[in-house]
């Protein structure tokens, strides 16, 4: 996970969800790597559905997770924007 938090910070999202997928083939209910897929796939490729999807998962396993409501409202704004 913090390879690919380095990666996404350095602008290079796709390394970033690389790194992340590796991480969830080891542990998929790692939270703190779905909460990074989400945001790099939200801010990083703008892939919505893929955002979309590792935030319903991760609200799946922790809808308590710290930040999941503000990255909901930010999900929500790129999806109407969209339309």
């Amino acid at each position: 996970t913090d390879l690919g938090t380095c990666y996404f910070n350095l602008g290079r999202a796709d390394e970033a969800l690389r790194e992340y997928r590796k991480s969830l083939e080891i542990d998929p209910r790692h939270q703190p790597t779905l909460y990074n897929m989400v945001l790099v796939n939200l801010e990083g490729t703008h892939n919505l559905a893929a955002a979309r999807q590792a935030w319903e998962q991760l609200h799946g396993l922790n809808p308590q997770y710290p930040g999941l409501d503000r990255l909901k409202q930010n999900l929500e704004t790129a999806e109407s924007s969209r339309q």
